[in-house]
C-alpha cells in the first residue's frame, strides 16, 4: 500500500483539528498516523551529523564489519544520516 507524507506548518495555537477517516482529503486514503510536533526537532544537527560521519570514517573498518553483520550497506547509512543535517 502506498503512503505519502505531508508536513504542514501552522501558527502556534491555530492548528486545525484532525480526525481519522477512510476518505482523507476526499481521495479515498485512510489517515493512519498524525504527529503534532516539528519532526525536525528530533533530527541530528549538521554538527551532530559531522561527528557521526567523522566517527564512521575514523573507524571505517569496524563500521563496515558491523554493517556486514547486519547485512546493510555503509553508503546507505551515510546517505540517510546526511539527509538529517
Amino acid at each position: 500500500m502506498g503512503k505519502m507524507t505531508f508536513v504542514v506548518e501552522f501558527e502556534n495555537g491555530k492548528e486545525p483539528p484532525f480526525q481519522f477517516t477512510d476518505d482523507f482529503m476526499g481521495m479515498g486514503g485512510k489517515l493512519c498516523s498524525v504527529a503534532a510536533f516539528d519532526y525536525k526537532d528530533d533530527l541530528l544537527t549538521g554538527d551532530e551529523v559531522s561527528a557521526v560521519i567523522g566517527l564512521f570514517n575514523e573507524h571505517r573498518r569496524d563500521f563496515e564489519v558491523w554493517c556486514d553483520e547486519f547485512d546493510v550497506e555503509p553508503e546507505d547509512i551515510e546517505r540517510k544520516i546526511n539527509l538529517m543535517g
